[in-house]
């Protein structure tokens, strides 16, 4: 796979760049694995990697050691199954669907090697009829719910099937998980009832694996470790802080979004800019108009709010962000100093996405996987030896 290193290699048909930073993703992995020593550290690469791209974060992170990947739609994992056989073919990493098995699904999930997340009795009953159908075992995970309710078979259904081994026949149990709710607030009462619950419910099955641990949940300590950390956003340098500082600690950002200037122009005092005249400017103003717009994620709740970085300028949204195009003011730089043709910084950097998102009282999990295809998307490596 080939590395887009220089700004030389973006097309010239572009108008936002979404720029990747691989040499800190894998830092980012390697620094979560080594807080977990005793656990085996998986990647949430669903939501297409959080938006930044699948098949791409997944190839760097197979190199990087990590054999555990962790999807949501059946579709998602054959995708990675697919590129991953052909990518990397001397690897075989484990691929696990947390939707479980919908009617349906269960010849693709055998054809593609990927491992289901059970989440209910109806669901155990699918993958046991269709172990019988092929006449052998098939891995499964069982997946509790321990708080969360969103998910997962309820406690008595748990504590009934641990006392019923013959519901699990045609099954090879591979893992038992369940998923905190609240690991991104350390002294949250709910990180210790969940844990005795999970705790509890693995008791009926001994000698399964166990995953519990997110991304925060790995900083809860030992007890939240069990066999297999399944980190996402602080892998990829996010963020679940909205209003807070509880950034993970070790963690660095590796996402940067640029938007083309297409267009300069100047009004007059009292003009007004945009869908329905939001900002009316009080001054001759200098409008820089910016190619990207809502379809590309770049949200509307940042209209007259957000911010963008110009060189070294620090400059304003102004007006409504519309579809396809952003307007800030660039009155204050020098004319000599910004041209079309140029790029300005919408996040990244001093620009961090948890920033931007607190602005609309959202997480930068949501910017992410919003991130839109029509992105050129740069893959760096800034530490070749990263790998």
């Amino acid at each position: 796979m080939v590395l887009n290193n220089i700004s030389s290699s973006i097309p010239t048909t572009a108008l936002g760049v979404l720029e990747v930073d691989i040499s800190k993703l894998i830092e980012n992995y390697r620094y979560l694995q080594s807080q977990a020593p005793g656990a085996v550290c998986g990647a949430a690469v669903k939501a297409d990697a959080y938006g930044l791209g699948q098949n791409t974060v997944s190839y760097y992170l197979a190199l990087a050691g990590c054999d555990n990947f962790f999807v949501v739609q059946v579709e998602e994992g054959i995708r990675l199954r697919e590129y991953l056989r052909t990518a990397l073919p001397h690897k075989n990493p484990k691929i696990y669907v947390m939707v479980g098995v919908m009617p349906g699904t269960e010849d693709l999930l055998i054809h593609y090697g990927l491992i289901p997340t059970l989440l209910a009795p109806y669901q155990l009953m699918l993958w046991r009829k269709a172990a019988f159908r092929h006449e052998k075992n098939l891995p499964a995970v069982l997946h509790f719910d321990t708080g969360m309710a969103r998910t997962g078979f309820m406690a008595d259904q748990a504590i009934d099937l641990a006392n019923s081994s013959g519901d699990l026949e045609g099954i090879s149990l591979k893992m038992i998980m369940s998923h905190l709710t609240c690991s991104n607030e350390h002294e949250h009462p709910m990180n210790q009832i969940q844990l005795k619950a999970f705790d509890q419910l693995c008791a009926g099955f001994p000698g399964v694996p166990q995953s519990l641990s997110n991304s925060w949940g790995i900083f809860l300590g030992k007890d939240f470790h069990k066999n297999v950390v399944r980190p996402g956003g602080g892998i990829y340098g996010l963020s679940l802080a909205q209003g807070v500082t509880n950034d993970i600690p070790g963690i660095k950002g590796i996402i940067s979004i640029k938007a083309k200037i297409v267009q300069i122009h100047t009004i007059r005092a009292g003009a007004s800019v945009g869908y329905s005249g939001t900002f009316v400017a009080q001054r001759p103003t200098r409008i820089a108009t910016l190619g990207v717009g809502y379809a590309d994620g770049y949200t509307r709740g940042l209209s007259n709010k957000g911010i963008v970085k110009i060189k070294n300028w620090i400059v304003p949204v102004i007006g409504r962000v519309s579809m396809d195009f952003v307007t800030v003011d660039v009155t204050d730089i020098p004319e000599n100093q910004v041209k079309e043709g140029e790029w300005a910084l919408l996040m990244g950097d001093e620009l961090r996405l948890k920033d931007v998102a607190s602005q609309i009282e959202t997480i930068s999990y949501e910017l992410a996987v919003n991130i839109s295809e029509r992105y050129h998307r740069q893959y760096i490596m800034t530490d070749i030896e990263s790998i």
